[in-house]
């Protein structure tokens, strides 16, 4: 349904905010990440129905953040990463994407990327563009999962803690889908005899297992009823469980993990949760009823896609 209020809203600049009780669109161009966000939820989302999006002008409305992007790119670089993750969803642009990718992998080896958001985000895309360089992915790994077990240990624990441990799990599980996709090709060529064992990856095991623990510890002690909890939050929680299922999913086939069935049992507590927040065109409301922010409504899809619900 979300597709719908697309097709019937989005007209020359991508949506920010919908208003179910005015019927009101609102457009927001300074809010640069979002909307990038947005467009790349559009195009990666809507890849079946690509037909009828070809009036919609995401590829104009991306380079209006090109632009800014290279008159600034410190300013414009957490875009950056989104303009990434679109460009390459739609398959366009292959230079910008290079030259952006470049730029997000000198702030990688500086080590100037903003921890809480930009880093997370940066892994998760680059892990998905053509030919990601893995020793540079994996270290930012390493400096993600020492600041996770420092939230583990810390007093007091923030709730808005939960958007750097959604980053993360969702970084751990790009890295995860392309060393796997990488070994298959590498198998493939060289007819290897050697398969990987669930010993191979523990370390993403044992980091998604430290990013459930951290999560759990914050949201036991900030949320009291998620009927409490602001939509935005709820969708983060949503995705983190989506992602940290996948990767075990993914590498204990057999449910080892002490942890497997209880981060299945949250991912459904929080899709129930959500489901109460669902309105008109299938968009997630904030507690109000009315309100709805697109980019919080992509990270919903994001989850759904990944969970399989509809």
């Amino acid at each position: 349904m979300w597709r719908f209020f697309y097709l019937n809203h989005y007209a020359e600049f991508v949506p920010y905010e919908y208003d179910a009780a005015t019927r009101k669109v609102a457009t927001n161009e300074a809010e640069a990440v979002r909307n990038t966000a947005c467009i790349g939820d559009v195009a990666v989302l809507s890849r079946p129905y690509r037909a009828a999006f070809e009036g919609k002008p995401l590829l104009s409305n991306l380079d209006h953040y090109y632009q800014k992007w290279l008159q600034s790119p410190d300013a414009y670089c957490q875009a950056s990463i989104f303009l990434i993750r679109a460009y390459v969803a739609m398959g366009v642009h292959a230079s910008r994407v290079q030259t952006m990718s470049a730029n997000l992998y000198a702030a990688l080896n500086r080590g100037t990327l903003e921890p809480r958001f930009e880093l997370g985000e940066a892994v998760t895309v680059l892990a998905r563009v053509s030919v990601p360089r893995m020793t540079a992915l994996a270290a930012a790994l390493e400096v993600m999962r020492s600041r996770a077990e420092r939230m583990l240990r810390a007093e007091p624990t923030p709730l808005d803690n939960l958007f750097e441990l959604n980053w993360q799990c969702q970084s751990v599980h790009s890295v995860v889908q392309c060393q796997l996709a990488q070994k298959s090709r590498h198998q493939s060529r060289q007819q290897s005899r050697h398969k990987s064992t669930r010993a191979d990856y523990m370390h993403y095991l044992d980091h998604v297992a430290v990013l459930f623990r951290a999560f759990m510890k914050t949201v036991q002690r900030k949320v009291l009823r998620l009927e409490s909890v602001e939509t935005n939050y709820l969708a983060i929680m949503y995705e983190f469980m989506t992602n940290a299922e996948a990767v075990m999913r993914l590498l204990d086939k057999r449910g080892a993990m002490e942890d497997h069935d209880e981060i299945r049992n949250q991912r459904l507590l929080y899709f129930a949760a959500l489901s109460k927040r669902r309105g008109e065109y299938g968009l997630y409301y904030f507690k109000d009823g009315h309100r709805a922010r697109l980019d919080i409504t992509g990270h919903v899809i994001s989850g759904h896609a990944i969970s399989g619900h509809n």
